[in-house]
């Protein structure tokens, strides 16, 4: 998979070739980009080289994990589609607990998978190549201590609040 990553590897984005990317995609805002950047940038999934932005090991781990347990959420479609949705929401168009319902309902069963799949990573330092080797439940990946982080559970406020209240989505 690696090989043929770096055999198909195009031309490196400029922040301003990214933001132009995801607006042709319909992602974000440009409210967002910057804070896109930042985040990708902060985590060390890339780094700069010569003003453009390079992934690094990192970030092809981190996405191939993403890509590989979450395919359906993982593509510019989903993001600008939800968006949308979204959008729609706050038009007064759609119910926001559909919207929430139609989203979580197939994300909860991949990120019950997601999470048997996923519970044993770790990194090791010398090959910086993925073993499962060591059980982490909590815990942060960087670039200086290796050790991935599984979180067991997502919910957001939202929800939490609703599967507390019995209502549902």
């Amino acid at each position: 998979l690696r090989r043929q990553r770096q055999m198909c590897i195009r031309e490196r984005f400029t922040e301003a070739m990214l933001v132009k990317e995801l607006e042709d995609k319909g992602v974000g805002r440009p409210s967002t980009y910057a804070s896109i950047i930042s985040v990708i940038k902060d985590r060390d999934y890339i780094q700069n080289e010569e003003r453009r932005l390079k992934p690094v090991e990192l970030g092809f781990i981190i996405n191939d994990l993403l890509v590989e347990n979450f395919p359906d959420i993982m593509t510019t479609k989903f993001t600008a589609d939800m968006e949308e949705q979204l959008d729609e929401v706050e038009d007064g168009k759609k119910e926001w607990k559909k919207v929430l319902h139609s989203f979580y309902t197939p994300f909860q069963k991949d990120l019950e998978e997601a999470e048997k799949k996923m519970k044993d990573f770790f990194m090791s330092e010398e090959s910086s190549t993925l073993k499962t080797v060591m059980p982490v439940t909590r815990g942060s990946f960087t670039s200086k201590d290796k050790i991935l982080e599984i979180s067991t559970f997502i919910k957001s406020e939202i929800l939490s609040d609703l599967l507390k209240s019995g209502e549902g989505i």
